[in-house]
């Protein structure tokens, strides 16, 4: 068994190389923009445009999914498919993701309207926008349930007990969201919540395809459906929630419906309902074993 230190060490260089690959390309997209427009772009207008948003966020998913994978191949010495991508029941398990992430969020829509705590109006009518923006969320879903439940999750698992894995993938799944526009603390602990959430996903089946379904969905229905901001992030939705400044405190103001109560007793019911499920079927019994 590795040490928790040299295990938690792993983990911090993955996430440090990430995030520099993040800043660099970033830093070329803004350079590029720049010569673009004559040199007039300023660092903090480079994301108001939201097509230079997406090609970024495809560019970072790239990013983190490569360097991922060269520390699990190279100092993991894994198998590309052991990082939780093995799972028989794959399709299935991804189309319940989607279905179950489209039916919470839709839940949560609606009881916030229920309770006047936001006002809806028409948003984004450009399809090619929203299509881009359901490519992109998979591709968001996808990367960070392979990076913190396929990698992180996974190798603490493999050397420390379960639900102390569970624990710190969950806390550093949400740390990385603390730098996020207008974050909060109910939503800080929302995203941590989630964390735990995907991680019983991820021992419920083996494999990440059920949280990627959900993680997908959850994102997407947020954003471009439902038009709130999505962890801080604001982008176009087919439709647009204005949340009421009198009810923060439910609808999550502007870090976007994760940073409300509401979105609290949503993810606590599923988290009660998986450990529920977990009890009767686990895939993953032996806390100590190897994964897949």
């Amino acid at each position: 068994m590795k040490s928790y230190g040299k295990v938690i060490g792993l983990i911090v260089s993955v996430s440090v190389l990430v995030a520099i690959g993040i800043i660099i390309i970033l830093m070329l997209i803004h350079l590029a923009l720049q010569n673009m427009h004559g040199g007039q772009v300023k660092i903090d207008k480079m994301m108001d445009n939201e097509w230079s948003f997406d090609i970024a966020g495809f560019v970072q998913e790239f990013i983190t999914i490569s360097i991922v994978l060269l520390f699990w191949t190279k100092v993991n010495k894994r198998k590309i498919s052991e990082i939780g991508l093995r799972d028989d029941k794959f399709k299935s398990n991804f189309l319940k993701g989607v279905a179950l992430g489209l039916l919470a969020m839709t839940v949560i829509f609606l009881v916030l309207l229920s309770l006047g705590a936001i006002h809806v109006t028409s948003g984004n009518s450009d399809i090619i926008k929203i299509v881009v923006g359901f490519i992109l969320m998979f591709f968001v879903g996808f990367t960070e349930e392979f990076m913190f439940r396929g990698y992180i999750l996974q190798t603490l698992l493999e050397n420390r007990p379960k639900w102390e894995a569970i624990i710190v993938s969950s806390l550093i799944f949400g740390a990385i969201h603390i730098s996020n526009d207008n974050a909060n603390t109910i939503g800080i602990i929302n995203v941590m919540l989630g964390g735990l959430l995907f991680s019983l996903m991820y021992i419920k089946t083996g494999s990440i395809w059920l949280g990627v379904g959900f993680h997908f969905m959850w994102d997407f229905a947020i954003s471009y459906l439902y038009g709130f901001a999505d962890s801080g992030n604001v982008t176009s939705g087919f439709l647009k929630s204005i949340p009421v400044k009198a009810q923060q405190l439910f609808n999550g103001g502007a870090f976007g419906a994760e940073g409300g109560l509401v979105f609290s007793l949503g993810v606590l019911t599923l988290i009660i309902y998986f450990l529920r499920k977990n009890k009767k079927t686990c895939v993953l019994k032996n806390t100590k074993i190897r994964i897949l």
